[in-house]
């Protein structure tokens, strides 16, 4: 797909969702690239990651979809709520 057109683009969609390329004719497809969003699922090794409260910090936490918690699961919104959270706990302990 990264090498495809607009119009390309567009066929394969309308293709796939059984739409008539007649009633798009009028159309824009532009296609734009967003060369980061997959990277919540590369893969990666402990410690890559910032935890959510590095250690011997004191009242300062990361909250992102971009740090480390243990035993879960790709990031996703509920990842950076759990991230939160999680600050939240650490910094009241």
């Amino acid at each position: 797909m990264v090498e495809c057109n607009g119009v390309e683009i567009l066929q394969e969609i309308c293709g796939h969702l059984r739409f008539d390329l007649e009633t798009v004719a009028s159309a824009n497809c532009i296609p734009c690239r967003m060369p980061y969003i997959t990277s919540m699922f590369m893969p990666r090794m402990v410690g890559d990651r910032p935890l959510p409260v590095p250690r011997g910090s004191k009242n300062f936490g990361f909250i992102s979809q971009f740090v480390e918690i243990q035993d879960d699961v790709v990031p996703t919104v509920e990842y950076s709520v759990r991230a939160a959270q999680l600050v939240i706990r650490v910094a009241n302990d």
